[in-house]
């Protein structure tokens, strides 16, 4: 981090849309696709795993399932590694996108309030090239625990 961006304080409203674009939209998804990644990776060594199934739900879910962690516990490390980086750079893109929705944004069309802050008054906040898609790279370097975008 360099000195700009360590001096560099976001507002109540800039730090919610932060929150929401990289603390819930990225990490938890991602997080949610380790967990996930993890879980069927060990049900695959699991003697039991077929008794683990879920009755209750019908069996092209349990196959998938079933299909997912054979899968994961068959991938060597460095292809872990390189889904990772590929699950890791579909949600970037996704953010992205999004983010260059509210650049591009038609306020006649619809508008986005946080708290009280029309998004373009939130504009005015940026770092960077002023724009929310650039500000994105900064705001993942600076608050996502899992680091830089993946592009």
């Amino acid at each position: 981090m360099n000195q700009f961006e360590a001096t560099y304080e976001l507002s109540n409203e800039m730090m919610l849309l932060v929150e929401l674009i990289i603390k819930k939209l990225r990490d938890e998804t991602f997080q949610s696709y380790i967990t996930e990644r993890e879980k069927l990776a060990f049900f695959n060594k699991d003697e039991d795993f077929k008794k683990t199934k879920n009755r209750s739900i019908n069996s092209d879910l349990n196959k998938l399932e079933e299909d997912k962690s054979n899968l994961f516990s068959n991938l060597s490390s460095q292809e872990l590694k390189l889904l990772d980086k590929l699950v890791l750079n579909v949600i970037d893109n996704l953010l992205f996108n999004l983010l260059r929705e509210f650049d591009e944004v038609n306020t006649n069309n619809w508008s986005l309030h946080i708290e009280s802050k029309n998004i373009e008054t939130l504009r005015n906040e940026l770092i960077g090239n002023g724009n929310f898609t650039g500000d994105f790279f900064t705001w993942a370097s600076r608050f996502s625990k899992f680091g830089d975008i993946e592009f």
